[in-house]
């Protein structure tokens, strides 16, 4: 997976830049703000950065991360398709959604007893 966390690592640097550093916008876009920001690579970086986020999902050994690999590829080309159609943008939503989703999930695995500790109170 490093390659992937140096992918997203080195992605984020050229957004922060192109964030900074390069002009950029928010106008009326049909029926969301349509934000404009200069950067180097345009679709090429906003590809690199989907990439750096689901394919270590894909690649993932554990079969719910594949499934939800999966479901964020097809849920980011849908996304991708009503924006540039411009009838509405969904990003903000999406990741406020499946953040609340993963912090549930992580919260419960947190607080049931793991397998091994429940076979070892058991044995003793």
């Amino acid at each position: 997976m490093l390659p992937f966390v140096l992918l997203g690592v080195a992605v984020s640097f050229v957004l922060l830049g192109g964030l900074t550093m390069n002009p950029h916008s928010a106008a009326i876009g049909g029926r969301y703000i349509a934000y404009e920001v200069s950067t180097p690579g345009g679709g090429v970086t906003a590809g690199l950065y989907g990439a750096a986020v689901c394919a270590p999902l894909l690649l993932s050994s554990h079969r719910p991360l594949v499934v939800f690999g999966v479901v964020n590829v097809a849920a980011l080309a849908l996304l991708a398709g009503l924006l540039s159609a411009g009838l509405i943008s969904l990003w903000c939503i999406w990741a406020a959604v499946w953040s609340i989703v993963i912090a549930r999930h992580l919260r419960e695995s947190s607080t049931a007893p793991s397998a091994r500790s429940v076979s070892a109170l058991s044995a003793g």
